[in-house]
């Protein structure tokens, strides 16, 4: 029998706002977490994206502000990958602290430090951030870490692969010694548990593997195309497509600053969203698409993780992705809340064998539509596939200097 929040432990105050949000039933992740949170164990949480895992996060922070019941201490630190991450984070906690009287702060770069140092003077009890820009609020000595009482890594492999490791060490290393620590991923690799495995103490370890009950059908199948004919390709599969929102994915900021253009040229109502943007920028471009004033998003791995948009029924990968892993982020933002969806990936004679080497480390065997020519295959066959800038050049461990990517912006 399924349990209540109340059952866990959580507080009336918590409890309403919930019930404001619309959350009533725990989803099993939450049911699993909160628990041993709740007792002060540390967690390894992993669960695959929408499954509820930031609730399941700040409502043992939430509950842990209200029994220390200090409103002048920051209680717990949460370290983001992406911008949209730790905005969609502060606005859950937000609205969980609010009952409580509390409150939380996002330090984010793109934006103006003038605001976020408003946010620091009044006291919040939970902050949000990129490691950059909380590294920056440490140093200048606005952001108090001294009684932290509770460390949060969300999305961990994605935040440590992405040359943030260091960054993210080195601020662990400001906080307590005594202190929950707790990381949160959709998927757990081992290196990742290395690399934090000092800074935890006898976690807990919470998996929630996927269900396809509570997902909707995703039927993602590859289409052979063309240089010359992929614009039109995926013109043509924007107009065939008549339920939900467009997801395309590129592989470069530059790259989908000229794909969004290209699109509103052919008289698409579209968004561009990519690293090299002001926050504002981002802000806007994801609140149009998430309203539906623009049908189309084209996006870098950004988009990957951490944006919440229900009503997206086509995935379209433009470009190869540089890992299996992230293909299935990307494809991970159709089919969602119970609804089907449908996820396409273009591949040219020039991308079979990256294809190829996606396969050998964990992509999916998908169907195939066949167009290419007796040449153009031919040419697939022996053709160098083209350089990966985004290969890893460190040890995961060693930490010789952060690299940063797109999306994580300081």
């Amino acid at each position: 029998m399924e349990k209540s929040f109340a059952e866990l432990g959580v507080s009336a105050p918590t409890l309403a706002g919930l019930e404001a949000m619309g959350i009533d039933t725990p989803t099993p992740v939450q049911a699993q977490s909160i628990p041993p949170q709740l007792a002060g164990r540390d967690a390894l949480i992993q669960a695959p994206t929408g499954s509820g895992k930031t609730a399941a996060f700040v409502i043992p922070i939430v509950e842990m502000c209200e029994k220390l019941d200090d409103h002048k201490r920051t209680v717990a630190l949460v370290l983001c990958p992406t911008r949209e991450l730790a905005t969609q984070g502060a606005d859950v906690a937000d609205a969980l602290l609010k009952p409580h009287g509390f409150r939380s702060a996002c330090l984010i770069g793109g934006v103006g430090y003038e605001n976020q140092r408003a946010q620091l003077r009044q006291s919040p009890q939970i902050v949000f951030g990129s490691p950059g820009r909380v590294m920056d609020f440490i140093w200048e000595g606005k952001l108090d870490v001294a009684r932290i009482a509770v460390a949060v890594i969300d999305e961990a492999d994605e935040l440590l692969d992405q040359g943030f490791a260091q960054d993210v060490m080195k601020i662990l290393s400001y906080l307590p010694a005594q202190r929950q620590t707790v990381l949160v991923s959709a998927t757990l690799p081992e290196w990742v548990q290395e690399v934090v495995h000092g800074e935890m103490h006898d976690p807990v370890t919470v998996h929630v593997a996927f269900d396809p009950k509570n997902e909707g059908v995703i039927a993602h199948r590859l289409l052979e195309t063309t240089q010359a004919n992929r614009f039109d390709d995926l013109c043509h599969l924007i107009d065939s497509h008549r339920d939900g929102s467009v997801l395309v994915f590129g592989r470069t900021k530059w790259g989908v600053q000229k794909l969004h253009q290209q699109l509103v040229r052919a008289g698409y109502r579209a968004e561009a969203l990519q690293g090299n943007m002001a926050q504002a920028q981002r802000d806007r471009a994801l609140d149009a698409f998430r309203d539906g004033h623009s049908r189309v998003l084209v996006a870098t791995n950004v988009a990957a993780r951490g944006i919440d948009v229900r009503h997206i029924g086509l995935v379209i990968n433009y470009e190869l992705p540089e890992s299996a892993e992230l293909m299935t982020h990307r494809i991970g933002r159709t089919g969602r809340a119970g609804a089907d969806g449908i996820a396409v990936t273009l591949l040219t004679p020039a991308d079979e064998l990256k294809w190829r080497r996606l396969r050998r480390t964990g992509a999916p065997d998908l169907p195939r539509e066949a167009r290419w020519s007796d040449a153009e295959r031919q040419g697939a066959e022996t053709a160098e596939p083209r350089r990966s800038y985004s290969g890893r050049t460190q040890s995961r461990s060693s930490y010789r200097g952060p690299r940063r990517a797109a999306g994580a912006a300081r």
